[in-house]
């Protein structure tokens, strides 16, 4: 067969990596692409272990038939050169073509890669045209195939800076990959403040208590309170409480109608983070309950079922409790 190689950090894998190995895949330039995330960087740069960058590998591939993980070089202890690479997967694999994918943006510098001249005797090039880095000619190597598809380059610091400000990454990583970097708390940084959030509480037209139920982990399929983290520096817990009232449930109510019950910081009530939430009931509401967002179903309770999220079982005792007798 022949098989596509991309090598990487992969910290973590993003969504363009995906879509970069499809698309080489559907125009038939290969049979299968291997991710090969890299063990010791040559240029010394640090990343998440290598157990938490293959998990995420595992994670976005594992619907993907000819997309595979290739641990050569995390089973190494040795420092990742591309050459060596080659040698070591040619001597195992001689039934197999191997082709490097690697960006335009590397060609310039690619005659200073270590052994270079085992690279231009024995290694095939597939080139992505990367915007801003027009290719350049290197007679040296054999390029066997261009790809000019438009795919935006996601930068692998945006990705980790948004996860240590426990942003939404859908748009940037498969959400498997959002999940585990949550859950494993990746990407943290060494000095840090709890998280805010803001949950709603809703009486609907006397029926009883809205709850969603959650599309994602942690506590996926369980009834919660709607809400959710506070964008920083955008918006005030007013504002965070109506913006995830609305997405969530469908429902509107003005920030300042909205009344603050009670704060909680247990450092435990959330796996992601510590969390601070502010749990908040709107003086009233309008609309029509629809689920969206973070939210697979919405239903109006009068008792509340069993499987709740976090610490809201807690959280609708103390509400019970403030109620006027």
């Amino acid at each position: 067969m022949r098989i596509g190689l991309l090598g990487g950090s992969f910290n973590p894998i993003q969504n363009n990596h995906i879509e970069i190995a499809e698309n080489l895949l559907n125009k038939k330039v290969v049979d299968e692409v291997w991710f090969i995330p890299c063990s010791i960087h040559p240029f010394s740069k640090t990343f998440e272990s290598n157990e938490h960058r293959i998990n995420m590998i595992k994670l976005a591939i594992e619907d993907k038939e000819h997309i595979k993980l290739c641990t050569i070089e995390t089973d190494s202890k040795e420092i990742s050169y591309t050459a060596k690479t080659l040698k070591i997967l040619q001597q195992q694999h001689p039934e197999h073509v191997f082709l490097f994918l690697i960006g335009s943006d590397l060609l310039a510098d690619l005659p200073k890669w270590d052994d270079f001249t085992y690279l231009s005797q024995n290694a095939k090039f597939i080139i992505h045209q990367r915007k801003g880095y027009p290719l350049i000619n290197i007679s040296d190597i054999h390029m066997e195939a261009i790809m000019h598809e438009d795919i935006t380059t996601i930068s692998s610091t945006l990705v980790r800076t948004m996860a240590s400000q426990h942003k939404p990454l859908k748009d940037l990583v498969p959400q498997a990959v959002e999940d585990y970097i949550y859950r494993e708390r990746l990407y943290e940084p060494l000095y840090k403040n709890p998280a805010a959030t803001a949950d709603i509480i809703v009486e609907y037209e006397n029926k009883g208590i809205v709850l969603i139920k959650r599309k994602h982990e942690p506590f996926k399929d369980c009834w919660a309170f709607p809400g959710g983290f506070i964008k920083c520096d955008e918006e005030s817990l007013e504002e965070a409480a109506s913006r995830e009232l609305r997405e969530e449930t469908g429902l509107i109510a003005e920030p300042g109608d909205m009344q603050l019950l009670m704060v909680l910081s247990s450092p435990k009530r959330d796996p992601r983070c510590h969390v601070i939430t502010h749990v908040y009931t709107p003086k009233c509401v309008r609309g029509i309950l629809k689920a969206a967002d973070d939210a697979i179903s919405i239903n109006v309770f009068k008792t509340l079922p069993s499987n709740l999220a976090f610490d809201h079982y807690d959280i609708y005792i103390k509400y019970l409790a403030s109620l006027p007798v």
